[in-house]
């Protein structure tokens, strides 16, 4: 329950990011077994691009879109903070809360402990709304969705590689 990570873009779009092709040193575990690929689950069938859709597919359901509005409530919304987020067993430490924490540790000691906090844990966002966030209107069943662009994900395909490396050339990245 003390673990509230929640999944980073990747998880919806880009299976090469579970991957371990560039043969990265990442260490071993206790048993001496090397690290590389994410050991992906069962229903996977192995596949990352399978790993991948299913989640894009649960992201995308009707569920989630139905429940979509009880997730900025809490992130974003009125049941971020105050007496809304205690009902809703969503309160966190002073530190991580974006408007309060850094400002009043004058002590460097307590600004790098708070700041520690953040880099491991993360920041709460900023509170955009103060009343509860209407429900998405429309699903995919009744055909009353307004019409959306297709996500550029979807034509993974047509997607062509930056000009710019990311860091270092080409043959630089061979060397490290």
């Amino acid at each position: 329950m003390g673990d509230v990570r929640e999944l980073i873009p990747e998880f919806f779009y880009l299976p090469d990011f579970l991957l371990n092709s560039n043969h990265i040193q990442l260490g071993c575990m206790e048993d001496g077994t090397a690290l590389g690929d994410v050991e992906l689950p069962p229903w996977a069938k192995g596949d990352p691009q399978e790993f991948i859709r299913i989640h894009r597919e649960a992201l995308e359901s009707d569920y989630v879109s139905s429940c979509l509005h009880l997730w900025i409530d809490l992130i974003f919304g009125y049941r971020q903070q105050g007496s809304a987020a205690v009902e809703s067993v969503n309160t966190f430490h002073p530190y991580f809360y974006a408007q309060r924490g850094r400002q009043n540790a004058k002590d460097p000691m307590i600004k790098s402990t708070i700041l520690g906090y953040i880099s491991n844990f993360g920041q709460i966002p900023r509170q955009l709304f103060t009343k509860p966030h209407p429900p998405r209107s429309g699903s995919k069943k009744d055909g009353s969705s307004p019409s959306l662009p297709t996500p550029f994900f979807f034509k993974l395909d047509a997607l062509k590689t930056s000009a710019q490396p990311f860091r270092g050339t080409a043959t630089q990245l061979q060397r490290d």
